[in-house]
């Protein structure tokens, strides 16, 4: 046997990593061995809980344990506040039989002030209590004497990164003793710890210096390296990375400004790849939305193969609200009153949340929203898919042909390769509460997938298809004004525009042009829109088609669900995630201000006032909706013109010109 220093075997390749691992305690043990401070501000039982799960301590588990995971496992199946994989026995089993000793992604989706930082940060310290208990854990991963070993801490920024989840682990570290032989150097950016080869290596470099008489001011090494940084595709390149911790990942940018949380990952995670099982990955984080990295991991750590079993037997999750982790710490003296109490319990709390119920469900309640800073009310655009105005006289369905005695308008957004062609028609009605509803009668969506691919293997939008199903529209439609997008629009609108000389649509008069957009304009149109959903004058069925990449879905909820604000003056589809497009949002917007924009201007200015029943099949307008019908009556006029030249007025012709729009 070689020399033995540090309770190692110097020159053993191992350096004796089984009998060094057998002398450190399983984790909640060692926590309650080497830090004092948790006498008086002990672990939760809930939080101990967890922790014997990410460290696969089965055998450590007792009575208490095994039935607050059953009661999250019976959550999980009924829908309830905490979610984890159903599975999670079998995937210890899974993970112990490799030879791993924790879970190699970690995904913690938790409400806020649930004790992320805290809970973490002893995994990520225990972790690397291990790594120090194999002597020399380079050789152990056959890695290069000395090389250091990374603990990659990432957030946002810098500065959120240095002073949360980096600022607990240092804490953690200062107050556990265990660390005190094995630490180098403490500071606000960084950690430096000294593996038992470490110290070898430098009282041997200060004895040869002591005994060539040279001595230098060499820097000691100390290859366990825990920093914070900035989470960029950059961070951690380069790296022999043993753990990454993603804080507040949910929080990342997925709007095509800066590297999208899904590029940093990408990025990032190979640099585990050295140190194979003991790779720890740990995502702390409260839900933000339906959108990006955090997300996909979420839903990644729930995925099964066809026979059942998991896709990521390697991967555990947790979703719980705030005060989840803190039930039971009424049972301990030490604690006494939990940290956190759910809002039955705390009126305070209660009030919180009835101020803001949708930000309490995603802060508090760890829901995830569906898209980051959401444009559009979820419950408001669920609302427009109802049956209007009630279930027996439901006027909320499509329509496969128009009626004579309404005028129609049509959006179209063009798409070719990667983007769909969409087409929305609408008209509005006088209703029973006074005031004109829009309705959407008709959803038509193109995509490339329907179509057969080129000579280059390209499915493209085929035009001459789409152009025919416009003109079938103008024939089954009294439709007095069609808009086009700028994009690829010009030879449809030639195109149509002959068409309609040649009599061929059912209104002669429709006006067929393009809808230039800018930014201000679009802005202005969405701002209209939201106005009117939210007053519950919009209309559409719930019309399912076969999307690429999402199934069997209404496209419209979906794209008005996930817009988002970017910047705070552009609506838009995000750049990542499962849906980005917002082609038939965009077409259904622009029907319903065309339809509804004096109504809803006159709103905005204070003058809207109900319209009051006049004569038969006719009404009066009051002050602020004079406009309005001003123009209603020129489409009218112009549509009677066209109905009389084709000689259709018989039976409807002396209907006065405001019923039934």
């Amino acid at each position: 046997m070689g020399e033995i220093k540090h309770g190692i075997d110097v020159f053993s390749s191992l350096a004796a990593p089984k009998l060094a691992l057998e002398r450190l305690p399983p984790i909640c043990d060692f926590y309650d061995m080497y830090t004092p401070s948790l006498q008086w501000t002990p672990l939760y039982p809930r939080q101990k809980t967890l922790m014997k799960i990410i460290f696969l301590e089965i055998d450590q588990m007792n009575r208490y344990d095994f039935q607050v995971i059953e009661g999250w496992r019976e959550s999980t199946r009924n829908g309830g506040p905490v979610k984890i994989p159903l599975d999670i026995f079998d995937r210890i089993e899974w993970l112990k039989k490799r030879g791993y000793k924790h879970f190699r992604e970690n995904i913690f989706c938790l409400g806020r002030r649930g004790s992320k930082g805290f809970t973490v940060s002893h995994l990520i310290d225990y972790k690397l209590a291990q790594m120090l208990s194999l002597g020399n854990p380079q050789r152990v991963l056959h890695l290069p004497d000395g090389k250091e070993m990374h603990v990659d801490v990432m957030a946002t920024t810098f500065s959120q990164a240095k002073s949360a989840l980096y600022l607990d682990i240092l804490n953690t570290i200062i107050e556990c003793s265990w660390f005190d032989p094995w630490t180098s150097s403490l500071s606000e950016t960084a950690i430096k710890l000294e593996t038992a080869a470490d110290k070898v290596f430098n009282e041997r470099e200060e004895m040869r210096q002591i005994e060539s008489g040279i001595r230098k001011n060499i820097r000691r090494r100390a290859s366990l390296l825990v920093e914070p940084k900035a989470a960029n595709p950059d961070s951690a390149r380069g790296n022999a990375s043993i753990i990454q911790a993603y804080d507040e990942f949910a929080y990342g940018r997925d709007d095509g400004l800066k590297a999208s949380s899904e590029a940093i990952w990408k990025a990032l995670t190979p640099s585990l790849r050295q140190v194979g099982k003991e790779a720890m990955i740990v995502v702390p984080s409260t839900p933000v939305s339906e959108v990006g990295m955090f997300y996909k991991l979420f839903k990644n750590a729930f995925e099964r193969d066809e026979d059942g079993s998991s896709k990521h037997p390697d991967m555990f999750c947790m979703q719980a609200p705030s005060w989840e982790l803190f039930t039971d710490g009424q049972y301990v003296p030490a604690i006494g009153k939990p940290l956190l109490l759910p809002p039955e319990q705390d009126e305070s709390f209660a009030m919180e949340e009835e101020r803001d119920p949708e930000k309490f469900r995603v802060e508090y309640r760890a829901q995830f929203a569906k898209s980051q800073d959401a444009y559009l009310n979820p419950d408001m655009v669920e609302k427009m898919f109802n049956a209007y105005p009630d279930l027996q006289g439901n006027a909320n369905v499509p329509a496969r042909h128009g009626r004579i005695d309404r005028q129609y308008v049509m959006h179209c957004d063009a798409g070719r390769v990667n983007d769909n062609f969409c087409i929305a028609i609408g008209h509005k009605e006088l209703c029973e509460d006074g005031f004109f509803h829009a309705f959407i009668d008709v959803q038509k969506i193109f995509q490339a997938k329907d179509f057969p691919p080129d000579e280059h293997g390209v499915r493209r939008i085929n035009y001459t298809v789409v152009q025919k199903q416009i003109i079938e529209y103008l024939k089954l439609f009294n439709i007095v004004r069609c808009t086009f997008d700028q994009y690829q629009s010009a030879s449809l609108i030639d195109t149509l525009n002959l068409e309609r000389t040649m009599g061929t649509f059912l209104n002669g008069s429709v006006v067929i042009e393009e809808d230039t957009a800018t930014e201000k304009k679009n802005m202005k149109r969405w701002e209209r829109f939201k106005q009117a959903l939210y007053q519950g004058w919009v209309h559409a069925p719930f019309v399912i088609d076969d999307i690429l990449g999402l199934g069997e879905v209404c496209m419209l909820e979906k794209e008005l669900k996930f817009l988002i604000l970017k910047n705070g003056k552009k609506v838009d589809h995000p750049e990542t995630g499962d849906v980005t497009h917002n082609d038939m949002a965009d077409c259904v917007s622009t029907v319903c201000v065309n339809l509804l924009s004096d109504q809803v201007e006159a709103l905005g200015e204070g003058t809207l006032l109900r319209i009051t029943g006049a004569a038969q099949g006719g009404y009066m307008p009051e002050v602020g909706m004079r406009e309005s019908l001003a123009k209603e009556q020129f489409y009218f006029e112009r549509s009677m013109e066209f109905e009389r030249q084709m000689g259709l007025t018989d039976g409807w012709a002396g209907r006065p010109w405001g019923g039934g729009l």
